[in-house]
C-alpha cells in the first residue's frame, strides 16, 4: 500500500477529487482526514490517502507528501523515506520544504521542472518526464514522454502533481493516465 499525504488547505477541494479518481482506477483507495474515512471498493487497498492541514507524526518508512498550493509556508521536517511532490509555482509549499534532505520533486511548465507539461487539449495532454526518478519501490523511470486522458476539464495544476504522484507509486505509463 503507498501512503499519500495531501497537505494543504482541506477546503482546498480541487486536487483531491481529482487525485482519488486518478488512485481508484489504479487500485482500492483509503481516504481519511479529520472527522472522515471513505474507503472504496471493498478489496485490500493499493493507496490509502490521509489529507491534513497539519502534518502528523510519521510512522511510515515511505510515502509521498503531495502538497497543495494551499499549504501553509511553516517550515517541515520530513523523514528520509517521506518524497514530496510540488508545483514549481508552489512558493510557499517550496519555502516549507527548503531544508529537507529527502527529494523534493517539482512539477510545472519548465525545463527545470522533473515533470512538464509537453502539450494540453480539451481531452488529452502529454506529460514530459525530463529526468530519470526512482519510484517508491525503487524502480527506475527513464525520461519519456506519456499521454494523460482528461475525464474533465482539468487544468494543469491538477494533471501534473497526481501524474507524477502516479508515477512514484510505481503505475506504468505505457497505456496513459486517467486523471
Amino acid at each position: 500500500m503507498h501512503t499519500i499525504f495531501l497537505y494543504g488547505d482541506r477546503r482546498d477541494v480541487v486536487l483531491r477529487t481529482a487525485l482519488l479518481g486518478a488512485l481508484a482506477q489504479c487500485g482500492s483507495v483509503l481516504y481519511m482526514e479529520e472527522g472522515v474515512f471513505f474507503q472504496a471498493p471493498e478489496e485490500a487497498p493499493a493507496f490509502f490517502v490521509y489529507e491534513c492541514e497539519c502534518l502528523p507524526s510519521f510512522s511510515v518508512s515511505k510515502g509521498l507528501l503531495l502538497m497543495k498550493n494551499s499549504c501553509s509556508g511553516r517550515e517541515l521536517s520530513l523523514p528520509s523515506g517521506i518524497w514530496a511532490v510540488l508545483e514549481s509555482g508552489n512558493h510557499s509549499g517550496a519555502c516549507a520544504l527548503r531544508h529537507q534532505s529527502a527529494p523534493v520533486i517539482s512539477c510545472g511548465c519548465s525545463a527545470r521542472d522533473t515533470l512538464s507539461l509537453a502539450s494540453i487539449e480539451e481531452d488529452t495532454a502529454v506529460l514530459s518526464l525530463q529526468r530519470s526518478v526512482l519510484t517508491l519501490g525503487g524502480n527506475l523511470v527513464e525520461p519519456h514522454d506519456f499521454t494523460v486522458m482528461l475525464q474533465s476539464k482539468r487544468h494543469p495544476h491538477q494533471i501534473l502533481p497526481i501524474a507524477m504522484t502516479l508515477l512514484l507509486c510505481g503505475v506504468s505509463t505505457e497505456r496513459g493516465y486517467s486523471i
